[in-house]
């Protein structure tokens, strides 16, 4: 019986060792199959969570208004301006400001919006929409202009009157050097009122004893 048991025990480890050694080539054919399946989606140009994070960013902030173009848009605003809808034409000039910033029209909607904003009241919204127009070179010259109109209505009529005088003297030769100086003019009588003014009350009194004495 011992002689046979031995056999019996030997049979059982070498199937054991088999079963064992199997079960670990399976391990691994499962493992390099998925490492494949994943080598292919990469080649495949499937885009990874990162990357799909990155497109859904893009859409949110390119909407532009279901692919409207940077024309379309100031189109829309000048036409809602000439027709009185000042909220419809504030939209489309803010969304050419904020979607298309690098566009050429980008500073000429700065200028139409710190305008429809100053006509509002809304001083430090039209301040704030103004430097993509002081960044170019072309609207610059409206956009200084535009910023000492703002602080006037904002009742700071010293600095206003500061940067329209500036502005005219930096733009003297065309249009808006003039305009400038005749909105200077304007203001100075706005400040005069604060500067005192010599009468006859305020005059020192001239001392006449001596005089009298003589």
């Amino acid at each position: 019986m011992g002689k046979i048991r031995i056999p019996v025990i030997i049979i059982f480890c070498v199937l054991l060792a088999v079963s064992i050694s199997y079960g670990s080539k399976k391990r691994r054919r499962t493992t390099s199959t998925k490492s494949t399946t994943v080598k292919k989606t990469t080649e495949g140009k499937t885009p990874s969570r990162g990357k799909i994070s990155k497109v859904r960013k893009v859409k949110k902030s390119g909407r532009k208004l279901a692919g409207a173009t940077s024309k379309e848009l100031f189109h829309l605003a000048d036409s809602s301006l000439s027709s009185g809808d000042t909220a419809y034409a504030i939209e489309n000039l803010a969304n050419i400001i904020d979607y298309f910033p690098d566009d050429s029209l980008a500073p000429k909607a700065s200028i139409l919006l710190a305008k429809c904003y100053l006509n509002q009241g809304k001083t430090k919204d039209a301040r704030n929409v103004l430097s993509p127009a002081l960044g170019d070179s072309n609207y610059a010259p409206q956009a200084e202009l535009l910023s000492a109109k703002i602080y006037a209505a904002e009742g700071q009529y010293g600095y206003a009157l500061l940067l329209a005088r500036k502005t005219q003297v930096k733009y003297y030769f065309n249009d808006v050097g003039k305009e400038a100086g005749n909105f200077a003019n304007s203001l100075v009588g706005k400040i005069a009122p604060i500067i005192p003014q010599t009468t006859q009350e305020n005059k020192p009194q001239q001392d006449t004893t001596q005089k009298t004495a003589q």
